[in-house]
């Protein structure tokens, strides 16, 4: 039966400021929830909702954290906005007036990833010192339902069915079983991966910090292909039309096939830490100089340019014809797609280096400042 996020406030039951239950599972509603990093396996960050937005818009709510948020923090289903933190704490709020519905942590010191929400289960992995875990926490209990140690890693495991794939600061890649967190197969590579998985077509797309973009199966682990840069890769791929498009530290941006040929690339003077967002015809990606940019998805060729007044590592979120990103300049803006013209804005006390998230008709952020703010 479908839960009516307006009255979910009901369903929590709050055993402790340490704990996150929910009386059910959540009802998944996978064209508008955002249930991992990038909404969907390719990473569109493109919002499938059918709200209509029109600025300016109001706050909402903001929710204090007491903690600072990784590049990627936020997913939300059913109502529910789980947010993990750098302290390695992981938040539940309520979506309807910004209310604490639970934390949940571990022994870990740090946390890099956004949860990834299944029906019973988040899945999260904390870092830090000594202490490194990927979990699965059952937030019909309040517990843990597993708990792996596993190498340190500074970004987000994504989800496909039950499976769990992650990559790790000592260059390996993992899939698990989401049930009970046994591994299913790992792979080593040379170099450390600093970015997330992308899958599409079971396969899974990832860079790692020497520039080399690596093709894998992911039933067996087999390497399919790989693609050399000439610098580290730190930002996710999208895969978008049986495209990949990612940025290098060696200032080019790629468009590849899915069997590794080079379709173009653009020199954007400029490294990146952004993913990617989809407009028509055009990639939408932004530049640690602070660039956001269109790029035509078939020619590289550049359709407009906005640059915001500082770096630049959140990755534009799309909303029917509008943009939404944050800039260390402490503002929030709400470009349109057509032509990066600035259509709204909110100027925040600290810097954003966190993407936004889209969710029916509620924009959120987080901020430097320790808190997320929610937008209508």
């Amino acid at each position: 039966m479908k839960i009516n996020y307006y009255l979910l406030i009901f369903a929590f039951l709050l055993c402790s400021c340490s704990s996150i239950t929910l009386r059910e599972g959540l009802y998944i509603n996978e064209k508008d929830d955002w249930l991992q990093i990038g909404r969907d396996l390719g990473k569109s960050y493109i919002s499938d909702t059918g709200s209509v937005m029109t600025p300016p818009f109001t706050m909402f709510w903001n929710f204090n954290a007491e903690s600072g948020f990784p590049k990627n923090s936020i997913s939300v289903s059913d109502g529910v906005l789980f947010a993990g933190c750098l302290n390695g704490d992981v938040f539940a709020v309520d979506m309807k007036n910004g209310g604490n519905a639970g934390k949940v942590f571990t022994k870990a010191k740090s946390g890099f990833s956004t949860p990834v929400i299944l029906k019973k289960i988040i899945v999260m992995a904390f870092s830090g010192g000594e202490y490194n875990y990927m979990t699965g926490y059952d937030f019909t209990k309040g517990v843990f339902k597993w708990k792996k140690t596993i190498e340190r890693i500074e970004s987000s495991p994504v989800a496909k069915n039950d499976e769990i794939f992650y990559a790790t600061l000592k260059g390996r890649i993992f899939k698990i079983d989401s049930k009970d967190g046994g591994k299913i197969w790992s792979k080593s590579f040379d170099f450390p991966f600093f970015n997330s998985p992308s899958i599409s077509n079971d396969i899974l797309y990832i860079g790692d910090s020497r520039g080399t973009m690596y093709a894998v199966d992911i039933n067996s682990g087999d390497i399919k292909w790989n693609f050399k840069t000439g610098g580290g890769i730190y930002s996710d791929v999208s895969v978008f039309r049986d495209k990949i498009f990612f940025g290098s530290d060696d200032k080019n941006f790629y468009c590849l096939d899915t069997s590794g040929n080079l379709m173009w690339k653009k020199n954007l003077e400029t490294k990146f830490m952004s993913s990617c967002t989809f407009y028509s015809e055009n990639v939408i990606s932004a530049g640690i100089n602070g660039k956001i940019f269109s790029l035509n998805i078939n020619t590289g060729n550049e359709v407009w340019e906005y640059t915001t007044n500082a770096t630049v590592t959140a990755t534009p979120v799309l909303h029917g014809d509008k943009i939404f990103i944050g800039s260390f300049d402490k503002t929030f803006y709400c470009l349109d797609a057509n032509n990066g013209e600035v259509l709204w804005k909110y100027e925040f006390d600290e810097r954003i280096k966190t993407s936004a998230v889209v969710w029916k008709n509620y924009i959120l952020v987080a901020c430097d400042d320790k808190h997320i703010y929610c937008f209508k």
